[in-house]
């Protein structure tokens, strides 16, 4: 299976962020990264879906699931989600004073 799919993108590069407020509304509480981590494995899903569809292939759900974990626009996200988190966690520290 490939990403042929385009992916949705966000309106701003996680990974380059360096806004405390963006940052903390992306992993702080109710975190907006979740939202979009759903929105972009149910991108992944349809994708492979599809591409299945036309292959004349047939997949079971958890098939698909397991695919889409593995593509290369989940592995993206998670990586700029991951290097995001850590900035957010350096700058939360930095703010209480406890680094």
């Amino acid at each position: 299976m490939t990403d042929s799919m385009t992916m949705p993108q966000m309106a701003i590069d996680v990974a380059e962020e360096e806004s405390y407020e963006v940052l903390a509304a992306l992993h702080s509480g109710y975190a907006y990264s979740e939202r979009w981590r759903k929105i972009v494995i149910a991108g992944c899903r349809e994708s492979i879906r599809a591409s299945a569809a036309i292959s004349g292939q047939k997949l079971s759900e958890a098939r698909i699931d397991d695919l889409a974990h593995l593509s290369s626009a989940y592995l993206s996200f998670i990586e700029a989600h991951l290097r995001s988190r850590i900035k957010f966690e350096r700058a939360f520290l930095e703010k209480g004073g406890l680094q």
